[in-house]
């Protein structure tokens, strides 16, 4: 037995995420009423009971991935971690989100000779670019 489990919370732990298999589906953000009396978001997720608090830190590492509207996280996927934090002066265990990063799509650089041709008649190759094709260079 984990002492850790002996004595469950209502929200998730560092010890709760250790047997975690890849990542969680985010659902619901809740605002929910603390111990200490003040009220957080609650990040809830499909198919786990506990929510996370979604402290600073994890808050802005979902919203730069997904949005600041926490409606619109519900259904995409991130991963929980457990690192070690400083936690009123002690070093614990904590729970940090990892979201990736959606691709953009990179525009495909423009063929050789259409380069080449744009260079040579003055045009550049984007707006406010400089020249990106040189000849004359000795290799």
């Amino acid at each position: 037995m984990k002492i850790s489990q002996a004595y469950p919370t209502k929200f998730l732990s560092a010890a709760d995420i250790e047997d975690l298999e890849g990542p969680v589906v985010m659902g619901e953000v809740v605002m929910e009423d603390m111990n200490d009396g003040s009220r957080k978001p609650v990040l809830y997720f499909q198919n786990l009971d506990k929510g996370l608090v979604l402290n600073k830190t994890n808050g802005n590492t979902i919203s730069a991935v997904y949005g600041d509207d926490t409606d619109e996280w519900a259904g995409h996927k991130v991963q929980l971690i457990s690192v070690p934090v400083e936690f009123q002066g002690k070093m614990v265990d904590g729970i940090r989100v990892r979201a990736k990063q959606q691709k953009q799509s990179q525009p495909k650089p423009a063929a050789y000779g259409e380069a080449k041709a744009r260079v040579s008649s003055g045009k550049p190759m984007e707006e406010g670019s400089k020249e990106m094709i040189d000849d004359d260079l000795p290799f």
